[in-house]
C-alpha cells in the first residue's frame, strides 16, 4: 500500500511495535473516515511459506495481531453495518479459534458443566458444514494439514495475543532453508487434552473422554 505523508501525520503516524501494522493503521485511518482507494489493475506477486512450520508461525503472528487490535477494532462499531463488518474482518482470526476454545474447554469440563451432547453435536455439525461449503467453494491448495495448522495457529496466536504474551515478529522464511521441525505449541495442547480426556473418563464421561482423546492422538500424532 503507499500513503500520503500527510494523512499519516493526521492519524498520528506509525505505529512502532503493531504486530499487524497494516491492519492497525487501516483501523485508524477508517476511524478518522480517512477513504482508501483499491486499485484493482496492478498485479502483484507474493511468495506464500514454503512448509507448515513457517505456515503455522506466519497465521500465528497475523492471529496474535488481530487480537493485540481487539480494543480499537471494536471501535468501529460506531459506524454501524459497515463498522461491523470491519470489526469482523479485523477479528476474522478468532471466529474459530472461539469455537474451539469453548468447545475444547467444555468437552475438558463435562464432568461439571454436563451441557446435553445434542447441543455440543449440533454446534459441531454447523462448524463443519461451514469447513465443507468453504472447502467446496474455494477449494483451498494444500492437503488437510494446512486447514488443521491454520486453526492451530489461530487458536494459539489469538490466545498469546489476548494475554498479551511476549511475542517477537520475524520475516516468515519464503524457501525451504531448513527441515521442518515439529510445533512445540500444538505438542502441548494434545497432551493437556489426553489429560483432560483421561480426567472425564474418571467420571464417566466416555463421550467427552473420547472426544478429546480422538483429537489429542491427531494432534500428537500430525507430522510436520
Amino acid at each position: 500500500f503507499a500513503v500520503k505523508r500527510s494523512v499519516l501525520d493526521t492519524i498520528g503516524g506509525w505505529k512502532n511495535g503493531a504486530i499487524a501494522e497494516d491492519l492497525e493503521l487501516g483501523i485508524r485511518l477508517a476511524l478518522n473516515n480517512i477513504r482508501v482507494k483499491y486499485v484493482d489493475d496492478i498485479i502483484i506477486y507474493s511468495l506464500a511459506p514454503f512448509n507448515n512450520v513457517d505456515l503455522y508461525n506466519q497465521i500465528r503472528r497475523w492471529a496474535y495481531g488481530s487480537a493485540e487490535l481487539f480494543i480499537s477494532s471494536a471501535k468501529l462499531l460506531k459506524f454501524g453495518l459497515k463498522g461491523f463488518e470491519g470489526f469482523i474482518y479485523t477479528q476474522q482470526w478468532a471466529i474459530y479459534p472461539l469455537y474451539l476454545i469453548i468447545l475444547l474447554i467444555t468437552l475438558s469440563l463435562q464432568f461439571v458443566l454436563k451441557i446435553p451432547y445434542s447441543i455440543i453435536l449440533g454446534s459441531l455439525s454447523l462448524i463443519i458444514f461451514s469447513i465443507i461449503l468453504y472447502g467446496v467453494l474455494i477449494r483451498p491448495k494444500g492437503d488437510y494439514r494446512s486447514a488443521m495448522i491454520t486453526t492451530l495457529a489461530s487458536l494459539i496466536g489469538y490466545v498469546e495475543g489476548i494475554l498479551k504474551m511476549k511475542f517477537n515478529w520475524k520475516v516468515t522464511p519464503k524457501e525451504l532453508d531448513k527441515k521442518e521441525e515439529s510445533i512445540l505449541g500444538i505438542k502441548i495442547l494434545g497432551l493437556i487434552l489426553a489429560v483432560s480426556a483421561y480426567v472425564n473418563s474418571l467420571f464417566n464421561n466416555i463421550f467427552s473422554s473420547i472426544l478429546l482423546i480422538l483429537i489429542s492422538i491427531s494432534l500428537l500424532l500430525l507430522q510436520f
